[in-house]
């Protein structure tokens, strides 16, 4: 009923369970394991029988017995899932079956019966089908452990998960190593080679560590870390020695890529508390291997992406970093090949990925990569140190290049004022060139040759927005570092509240108009008898054509003359706009009556934020000198966070031209008989309909290649897509891994980063599809991602939870802007928040708590 690992001489996978059977040929290495015992999955299946829900089955009277005679009293203990399959070559179940620790011996009985209810769960159901695995693998085995209670603790690959290399990747974390990999807590990175001593190392600071709740109940609870140890590294550099060295021989002796799971006691000694082999490491020859992660570029392109719109995309990419990257090699040095600007961006199921590895490619042609890399991932919200940047064949950066990028970067920084004025004299004058795109071309080449002159005048000057982009980052960095270093009690966190300056970002205009159109209804008692209607193209088409609403339309039509372009998903080209439906802008109209927001409530709450701001400046820095360059850093912080707002919106408008060319195409060819439908030309690409039009293409029916990826796109529509993963070989064999179920643990908390401080309290309103929302004033918004278009959700909100974004993505620039608090990169926040659910969030310090 209860074996104990001195008893246990080899390990039966089928009996005792994969988990069991790898600690057994740990302890044979002569490695440091904890001592364990073992609940066979006989025993699971004897209570199985029972045919009652897994609450009701009764602990076998001899376990328990065993239990009381075998594990020592006093002590408190890990108590593991150890299925067949699991910790296995093909499968891990990682993150799928409980784990419980600091169990006191009395408790472990239950302990056991919690974890073979995680093996029966949906979670669980789910992840052996996905992994085509036979029912009976529900059966489990339980692994019980004596608990180390460690300074430190964490995971280490011995190979990078990145791209397969002879790479030690070590995460540590303070106190146990359940916080590092359930991300509770802040953890180091290091890198390691297997053959020099030589340490990359990433270290945030530590405000938290996982720790023993009770020495006598046991438990976890999350504790504060003093400020002193937490900006230290978790590990010294003999210790990241001897874990890279134990890894190495761990591969050795187990024949594979290993992921070990390791803790040091407070003693200094170091414990392998469990090893499997690494599933995810393609084997050699299969092919290079690429990270995708969809950062900040879900903000862009949420959800399914149609051929037309990313093809126009990543066109755009192509033509703008590569005229970037000239930019920072001005006095010749070596520029990345062509290979690596077309392939920033991926189409995998359907939805629009960074491809990282070539991202960092293109930035270690760069004097200084490592810097621009970090930046970067700051920059879209990706996790320090998470994937390894690539080597790259050709030599370094010379002297005269790494002189010529430092002078082109310092150029920006200093012209960051002059972005603004030159992006928009050049932007304005492509308006007025463009400006009856899509409305008057007669074939198809016309409109393919008006889209061509738009995409080469925008590529003159769009690389303005990645400047500045680059500038908003240094200063946003410098600003916090100057606050860290010249301030008392005023953190870096602070730097939020202090970049929302007295001048607004162009994304709230719309928002201001729209209150504006609000009030007018609600002033108005016949207005508001209107807007009580049910039917919204109703109430437009009474606008529209009824004399006694003359004033109330032209305020209508000012607004969609001004934001018809900007709607959810305005980058999609797909998307229909305000502009093409106006009476979707009389539902969010109907929806700010009911939320009750006014034109004066959001001039308030901007008061308020330029008031905390202007007060947080006087008081934030002592001494002329140091004021002094304080403000010269705040200012130019401002300028270039409200730009990249500004920009943003020229952006959209844009994207409306280039909208309305490839709307008049879908016409034309539906008119030729070429297309069934107008929208079918969204489902070809950019190249494909330049095919088409010039005779150039391969394929001739048209009809059949929409009709096939039609029917992709319904598969890739009932697939939920994650938010990172990994390839090797060709990318497109397979559509990427199903995001994993919610734990099935009962969380009460979850942390992302603050970037809008102050509290916020309310029901969670989980939000998927921004257009039958029902927010509202107290409620606290809680989404994936959102997107410029979600703005009008967002002011009527009491608090902001995302599950991506960085301190300078969209959602935190509104927040901040509009005074609510906000938090983003809350991963899991849609899963684990209950709908409803009483929530609590402090955007200073990232916090996200319900009951």
């Amino acid at each position: 009923m209860l074996l104990s690992c001195d008893a246990l001489e080899a390990g039966d996978r089928r009996a005792v369970g994969g988990k069991a059977a790898n600690l057994l040929a740990l302890r044979r290495l002569g490695l440091r394991v904890p001592r364990f015992w073992v609940v066979p999955r006989a025993v699971f299946d004897q209570a199985r029988r029972a045919g009652a829900p897994v609450s009701a089955w009764p602990l076998p009277s001899a376990l328990a017995a065993a239990i009381r005679a075998r594990l020592p009293e006093g002590r408190l203990f890990a108590v593991r899932s150890s299925a067949a399959a699991e910790d296995s070559g093909r499968h891990s179940f990682a993150g799928v079956l409980e784990s419980e620790l600091n169990v006191p011996r009395e408790e472990v009985g239950e302990a056991i019966r919690r974890v073979w209810a995680s093996a029966l769960s949906e979670r669980a159901r789910l992840y052996r089908e996905r992994r085509g695995l036979a029912a009976e693998a529900a059966a489990t085995a339980v692994v019980v452990q004596e608990m180390v209670q460690a300074s430190c603790a964490g995971v280490l690959f011995t190979r990078d998960p990145a791209d397969g290399v002879r790479r030690a990747v070590i995460t540590a974390g303070l106190g146990l190593g359940q916080g590092v990999v359930t991300d509770a807590v802040e953890s180091d990175t290091y890198r390691i080679g297997w053959d020099d001593d030589a340490i990359a190392r990433d270290v945030p600071v530590k405000r938290t560590r996982m720790a023993r709740a009770d020495a006598r109940r046991g438990g976890t609870r999350l504790e504060p870390v003093p400020e002193r140890r937490g900006r230290r590294p978790v590990l010294r550099s003999r210790q990241v020695r001897a874990l890279r060295d134990l890894g190495r021989a761990l591969e050795r002796a187990l024949g594979g890529p290993q992921d070990v799971e390791w803790a040091y006691d407070w003693r200094g000694r170091l414990f392998v508390l469990q090893a499997r082999p690494i599933t995810t490491v393609s084997a050699a020859g299969a092919g290079p291997r690429r990270v995708w992660d969809n950062a900040n570029v879900v903000e862009s392109y949420p959800g399914l992406t149609l051929p037309l719109t990313f093809s126009f995309a990543r066109r755009a990419y192509r033509r703008t970093f590569s005229r970037v990257a000239r930019r920072f090699l001005p006095l010749g040095g070596q520029a990345p090949p062509a290979s690596v600007f077309d392939g920033l961006i991926g189409l995998l199921g359907g939805r629009v990925y960074y491809n990282l590895i070539a991202w960092y490619q293109m930035f270690r042609y760069l004097p200084g990569a490592d810097r621009y890399r970090e930046s970067w991932d700051r920059l879209i919200g990706v996790a320090p140190g998470s994937t390894a940047p690539p080597a790259v064949e050709a030599g370094g950066p010379g002297r005269v290049a790494r002189a010529g990028a430092l002078l082109a970067a310092a150029t920006m920084l200093l012209r960051v004022r002059s972005l603004r004025r030159r992006f928009f004299a050049a932007f304005d004058a492509l308006l007025a060139r463009h400006a009856g795109a899509g409305g008057h071309e007669t074939t198809a080449d016309e409109v393919l040759a008006a889209f061509r002159a738009l995409e080469e005048d925008a590529g003159r000057f769009w690389h303005l927005t990645i400047q500045n982009d680059f500038c908003a980052l240094k200063y946003h960095a410098w600003l916090g570092r100057l606050l860290e270093r010249w301030t008392s009690g005023v953190g870096p966190e602070a730097a939020g509240a202090l970049v929302s300056g007295p001048e607004s970002v162009e994304s709230v205009a719309p928002v201001r108009s729209l209150l504006a159109l609000t009030d007018a209804v609600r002033a108005d008692p016949a207005g508001r008898a209107l807007f009580a209607r049910d039917d919204d193209a109703a109430i437009w088409a009474a606008l529209d054509r009824d004399p006694r609403w003359s004033r109330l339309r032209e305020a209508f039509r000012a607004h969609l003359r001004a934001f018809g372009d900007r709607s959810v998903a305005e980058l999609k080209l797909d998307t229909v706009t305000f502009a093409e439906a106006p009476e979707r802008l009389v539902g969010l109209v109907k929806h700010s009556l009911r939320a009750g927001t006014t034109g004066a409530d959001l001039e308030r709450q901007r008061r308020a934020v330029v008031l905390r701001a202007a007060q947080l400046r006087r008081d934030a820095v002592r001494g002329l000198l140091r004021r002094a360059v304080f403000g010269f850093v705040l200012d130019r912080a401002r300028d270039a966070i409200r730009c990249r707002e500004d920009m943003r919106l020229a952006r959209t408008r844009l994207f409306g031209l280039v909208r309305r060319l490839f709307r008049r195409l879908g016409r034309l060819l539906h008119e030729q008989g070429v297309l069934a439908s107008p929208a079918d030309v969204h489902y070809l690409t950019v190249e494909e309909l330049f095919d088409l039009a010039q005779g150039t293409g391969a394929t001739r029916d048209v009809a059949a290649l929409v009709a096939l990826r039609r029917r992709e796109y319904d598969g890739h529509a009932a697939a939920a897509a994650p938010s990172r993963f990994e390839t090797s070989g060709v990318p497109g064999r397979a559509a990427p891994p199903a995001r994993a179920p919610a734990a099935t643990t009962e969380r009460t908390s979850l942390r992302g980063t603050g970037c809008a401080g102050g509290q916020a309290a309310g029901p969670a309103a989980v939000v998927r599809d921004p257009e039958h929302a029902t927010g509202g004033a107290d409620r606290v918004l809680v989404a994936a991602s959102t997107d410029p278009g979600w703005v009008f959700l967002m002011m009527s909100s009491a608090g902001i939870v995302v599950e991506r974004g960085s301190v300078l993505s969209h959602t935190a620039i509104i927040g901040r802007e509009l005074g609510i608090p906000t938090v983003v990169g809350v991963d899991g926040a849609t899963g684990l928040i209950p709908d409803g659910a009483p929530v609590t969030i402090d955007g200073g310090t990232g916090d996200v708590r319900w009951a």
